[in-house]
């Protein structure tokens, strides 16, 4: 990468050892999203626990009915979930279960497991000052 003062010109090879050069005010560098992992394969449906690794499979609407079917079928201070992670995905995910009262009526409490700890301060109704 060279920088002649007020642009970037990059050069970049395919894997086909093809190059070509960028010209551009900015860069951005992007590697795209880190690849998808099981949390565990220690959950199974015959223990009363409903397991879902993939939010969006085989869809976001499929699987909130799924969630929300099995809530409603427990007591009501069973009716827990746990999402590990924090990114976007879990973000729309508490949008969705906070703007559907079809949801919200059989969910008494949801924890996230985040490595930072935090939300975005628009979702965070109420803020954990513990680390």
């Amino acid at each position: 990468m060279n920088n002649d003062g007020n642009r970037y010109k990059i050069k970049i090879a395919d894997n086909n050892k093809n190059t070509f050069f960028v010209n551009a005010g900015k860069i951005v560098l992007s590697i795209g999203s880190a690849p998808e992992a099981q949390l565990t394969d220690a959950f199974d449906h015959n223990n009363g626990v409903t397991y879902i690794n993939k939010i969006y499979y085989p869809s976001m609407d499929d699987n909130i009915s799924l969630f929300r079917s099995k809530l409603a079928s427990l007591s009501t201070d069973q009716r827990n979930i746990l999402i590990v992670g924090t990114n976007a995905s879990t973000i729309e995910l508490l949008y969705i279960i906070a703007n559907t009262p079809a949801v919200l009526q059989v969910v008494n409490n949801i924890t996230l497991l985040s490595v930072s700890g935090k939300l975005p301060a628009q979702i965070s109704y109420r803020q954990n000052t513990r680390r």
